[in-house]
């Protein structure tokens, strides 16, 4: 695997390769040399833009709200900037803000939170979160879906986003229902192998991010506390299911798959994929590499999906009455249907609580040899690896269910799974078997109309 091309002129540049500031350059400083040198990009254009000042923890804090539409009641993404804590604004992130909004088709509240090292850990978080709790108490005034909000940003607002996250669990809410996450900073200590294998000539240096750990941090303690550092929190059980984008060139890379992981392991929905060619912060330089967009994309319909599926969550009242409170109502035949849309629903943002309630211990999934995900699987656990492993390598953007038939205890649904291929949307057409025994799935045969069609959908490693 090599650099790509694109960015190989760039790295052969000095001034591309950014180490630790010589003494006596402030970060004062190098905020004002970034603004100088910066390139103006050519932005998408979104409904409107609204400029938002508010009361913040340490004094006004500033959003800048885009609306990717004129339709009311979308749902919200708080976004978090990259810059190590210390550099960046949301000037230097309008294009990537403006574009997650139109690739989720949601509100982007982008925050202007302040920087380190003027303002410590746990500063910059808290301002995070009180953007946050303002979002969700002004949805009306906003005119956003309070029950369909998710955190996103990149590297250390990637960090951010996971720490709102955690705040958001342990604190009692407000709900989330995903994390977009490009490359994000998860622990501190800057030791991982690909800190040592990718420590210089690739842009971010480790030893610029370990001056960004020193502005960061107000004591040692700070390195370990979950909030500053995520993957010292003692759990990852009930967050926001994720989609994780990390680049083959960057030394933070093994943080952030570590952090997919460690989510998946505690049942947690967490989709990371790694972009072969990509150095770190390539998803703000689309005027580089057409990958840029590809990852907003990407990312973007992550949190679409998540917004689809939170429509149907209990808390919306939808496709989620247990099979005991749609006995009276519905027959065998309707409830059987019921199960199966809640099943994939489910699934589909990870609560895997669910998934266990309606499968069977021993339910068997059988995917076809032809598919790229072929195999076996067993159980919900089953259900959880097959659903890593497709989503792994195809971005669903969209699915529709409708019922076929009912024999017995067989149940036949016909679903069109909307995928991304390169860029435009494909049809997958799946028909799909569920026996039930005693009210609960036992088995899961799903048959593709087009094997071949499923294959060049799936990305390339």
């Amino acid at each position: 695997m090599v650099v790509d091309p694109n960015f190989r002129a760039l790295l052969d540049m000095p001034e591309m390769q950014l180490g630790r500031p010589p003494e006596g350059v402030t970060a004062s400083m190098m905020r004002e040399g970034m603004k100088a040198a910066a390139i103006k990009l050519v932005v998408p254009e979104v409904s409107r833009i609204d400029h938002l000042v508010i009361a913040g923890p340490g004094g006004p804090l500033g959003l800048r709200v885009y609306y990717p539409t004129s339709q009311a009641g979308l749902p919200v993404t708080l976004f978090f900037h990259g810059g190590g804590w210390v550099l960046c604004d949301l000037d230097s992130h309008d294009h990537l803000a403006r574009s997650l909004a139109l690739a989720s088709g949601s509100v982007v509240v982008s925050v202007d939170y302040r920087l380190a090292p003027e303002t410590r850990f746990p500063g910059p978080v808290e301002d995070c979160y009180a953007a946050l709790q303002y979002v969700v108490n002004s949805a009306a005034a906003l005119g956003v879906d309070a029950s369909r909000v998710a955190v996103a940003g990149d590297s250390a607002g990637g960090n951010l986003a996971i720490a709102v996250a955690l705040m958001a669990r342990d604190r009692g809410g407000p709900a989330l229902c995903h994390q977009a996450l490009f490359y994000p900073v998860t622990r501190s200590g800057c030791d991982t192998p690909s800190f040592t294998e990718l420590a210089t000539g690739y842009f971010l240096s480790r030893e610029l991010m370990v001056w960004f750990w020193e502005c960061y941090l107000a004591t040692p303690e700070d390195a370990t506390h979950p909030l500053a550092s995520p993957m010292h929190a003692a759990s990852f059980a009930g967050l926001p299911s994720a989609s994780i984008a990390t680049c083959a060139f960057d030394p933070l890379r093994d943080e952030g798959e570590q952090f997919g992981a460690a989510l998946r392991a505690a049942g947690v929905q967490a989709a990371t994929r790694r972009y072969a060619g990509m150095i770190h912060g390539f998803a703000t330089m689309p005027h580089v590499t057409p990958v840029a967009d590809e990852a907003i994309r990407d990312l973007g319909h992550g949190l679409a999906n998540a917004f689809r599926q939170a429509a149907f969550s209990p808390a919306n009242g939808a496709s989620s009455m247990s099979t005991s409170t749609l006995t009276p109502m519905l027959t065998q035949e309707e409830m059987q249907m019921a199960t199966a849309q809640r099943l994939y629903g489910a699934a589909l943002t990870g609560d895997w609580a669910t998934v266990t309630e309606i499968l069977t211990p021993d339910c068997l999934i059988v995917e076809a040899e032809a598919l790229p995900f072929a195999g076996t699987y067993r159980g919900p656990q089953g259900m959880a690896d097959l659903f890593v492993r497709f989503g792994s390598l195809l971005t669903i953007k969209d699915l529709k269910m409708a019922p076929m038939m009912c024999a017995g205890d067989t149940v036949t649904v016909r679903i069109e799974l909307v995928v991304d291929n390169q860029g435009a949307d494909e049809t997958l057409k799946v028909v799909e078997l569920l026996r039930f025994e005693n009210g609960r799935v036992a088995e899961l045969t799903p048959f593709y109309f087009d094997a071949a069609q499923v294959h060049r959908c799936a990305r390339k490693a």
